[in-house]
């Protein structure tokens, strides 16, 4: 288990936020090199979606201010040790941001090395004090309930899977078991859920247009059952795409077994093609088309863009990329054709679905 002390710094001086990160000696002091955002509406993307042990945030930001981040870290119950600067003339922000539980501590610029190293080491003691407290073995009990139920999805078993997480999930401790852990516990298992039903429906025959839309719905959701409600709709909605190929199936498609891999290998690539594949295995592409086709029961094309919107859909949760930006990376050369795919799979455009999951970002 990683035991390094994970950093954001959210600050809109780009100068203020560099200098910190990489004028300070965090590997000395048990931390990771701090993750750097300039805006408020970032930092909760973050905050919601990975692990942060240590929050420094400037208390004046452009698009999300630190009084309306500590107020949303607040209601969702995000479970961070949070440092506020904040200059000489804002002292009435921080006086209320001091009365929020959740700050550790409150800093005057400009921030003094020694001082603020000081303060730094006292912070990841407290971190380190309380991830004591709770089980040592708490990742490697996420993992392996992780793993066992990704076994059960193999094997098509989703209601027993389903079941394990539930007698699981409430036994798991910090941090696993605050409502934000276990958010993004439940939509790692969903996400997983939905790759293997991708790769299942596709080598039993069945049409790959899958149900998509599940992150919406978890973003959606506000309270434990609200959460738990959300995790077994969206993964008995793949259900019946979940059913493990025969052996018969298997033994019949050892030409496209070796194209299912090539794909999950390359399907981000833009230069990926049914020409490319059918080149690198020596075949015509019309034949291997064909034969796709009547093994698999959905075309090449259906199959990749259904992974590439997959795909799609983890990245656009990151703000850092625009939507433009996300349709490279998951192989479409033209933005227009991945909104249209996009939208035809999971009945949203991916500016809306940003929305949805992100309400902070402000991309037009």
């Amino acid at each position: 288990m990683d035991t390094e002390i994970r950093v954001l710094i959210a600050d809109d001086e780009q100068i203020a936020r560099e200098t910190m990160r990489d004028y300070l000696p965090w590997a000395e002091m048990g931390m990771q090199t701090p993750i750097c955002v300039e805006n408020g509406a970032l930092a909760l993307d973050y905050l919601c979606h990975d692990k942060i042990d240590i929050f420094i945030m400037d208390i004046r930001m452009p698009i999300m201010d630190g009084m309306a981040l500590l107020e949303e870290i607040t209601r969702r119950n995000i479970d961070v040790l949070i440092i506020v600067l904040s200059a000489y003339d804002q002292f009435e922000y921080a006086q209320k941001a001091i009365s929020s539980r959740k700050v550790f501590e409150y800093v005057l610029k400009p921030i003094r090395r020694g001082n603020f190293c000081t303060l730094l080491q006292k912070a990841a003691a407290a971190v380190r004090s309380k991830r004591a407290e709770s089980s040592p073995d708490s990742q490697a009990l996420y993992d392996e309930v992780r793993k066992n139920y990704n076994g059960f999805l193999m094997q098509g078993h989703t209601a027993e899977g389903i079941a394990l997480v539930r007698q699981k999930l409430e036994a798991l401790p910090e941090p696993w078991s605050d409502w934000e852990g276990k958010k993004r516990f439940l939509i790692a298992l969903y996400t997983d859920t939905q790759l293997e039903a991708v790769k299942q429906s596709t080598k039993n025959g069945q049409p790959a247009c899958l149900p998509m839309n599940g992150l919406v719905q978890f973003e959606a959701s506000h309270t434990d059952a609200e959460l738990w409600q959300t995790f077994v709709s969206t993964v008995e909605e793949l259900q019946p795409y979940l059913q493990p190929a025969t052996a018969e199936a298997s033994k019949a498609s050892a030409v496209i077994e070796h194209c299912l891999r090539a794909i999950d290998a390359h399907y981000m690539e833009r230069t990926f093609s049914l020409n490319w594949l059918a080149e690198e295995m020596k075949l015509n592409p019309n034949y291997l088309s064909t034969r796709f086709k009547k093994e698999t029961g959905v075309g090449f094309v259906r199959y990749v863009n259904q992974l590439r919107v997959w795909r799609a859909q983890q990245l656009l949760r990151d703000m850092r990329y625009r939507a433009g930006e996300v349709a490279g990376m998951v192989g479409f050369d033209n933005p227009q054709y991945f909104t249209r795919i996009f939208k035809e799979m999971t009945g949203i455009v991916p500016s809306e679905y940003r929305s949805r999951i992100c309400p902070h970002d402000d991309e037009t």
